[in-house]
């Protein structure tokens, strides 16, 4: 990654990121305005999994 950080943390970092989404995306009513936000991270979340693929321990 640019950051120079290990693809297994920043995959965690990533999936964070992303449970914080989804958490904050259920606790709200979704409207037509949050719609294509969430279509977007849903995009940079195949994006990201399959460009950084989580390494088998």
């Amino acid at each position: 990654m640019m950051s120079g950080i290990p693809s297994d943390i920043a995959h965690d970092k990533f999936e964070r990121l992303w449970d914080e989404t989804d958490a904050l995306a259920a606790s709200t009513m979704i409207t037509s305005q949050a719609l294509p936000y969430i279509a977007l991270l849903k995009r940079m979340h195949a994006h990201f999994a399959g460009r950084y693929p989580r390494r088998s321990a």
